[in-house]
């Protein structure tokens, strides 16, 4: 019993921080709609402003789930010192996780990205 309640909280956890990813990460990129129309305007190539974006967040992220992972890797390395060797479930959850960090971080770059590229230059301008 005592592990379904932690699961449960565990996934409450998780959606609210995947939650807040995608609002953070969202919000940024919105408010950088009038950068990337200048940039635009000026010739830039969107894959030079894709590769930016996304290296930018992606970097936060990833130190994100690094910094959230080796907490959770010494947990599952001093819990299998009792067990006699890595528990594997664990593992294979700790990693799931991180994957499916990454893929809101990316789902909440490309929506909003894609938005900003689609807007005239010229309109982006005008935006206060």
């Amino acid at each position: 019993m005592l592990v379904r309640v932690l699961g449960v909280v565990a996934a409450i956890a998780l959606a609210l921080s995947m939650a807040g990813i995608y609002a953070m990460v969202s919000f940024t990129l919105a408010r950088r709609t009038r950068e990337i129309g200048i940039r635009v305007a000026l010739g830039a190539a969107p894959r030079r402003i894709i590769t930016g974006t996304f290296s930018r967040a992606f970097l936060q992220v990833g130190l994100g789930v690094v910094m959230g992972g080796l907490p959770s890797a010494a947990l599952l390395i001093v819990g299998a010192q009792d067990s006699g060797g890595m528990s594997g479930p664990g593992l294979a959850v700790m990693l799931a996780v991180g994957v499916f960090v990454v893929g809101v971080a990316l789902l909440s770059c490309a929506v909003p990205l894609r938005r900003a590229l689609r807007i005239e230059p010229m309109q982006a301008l005008r935006a206060d």
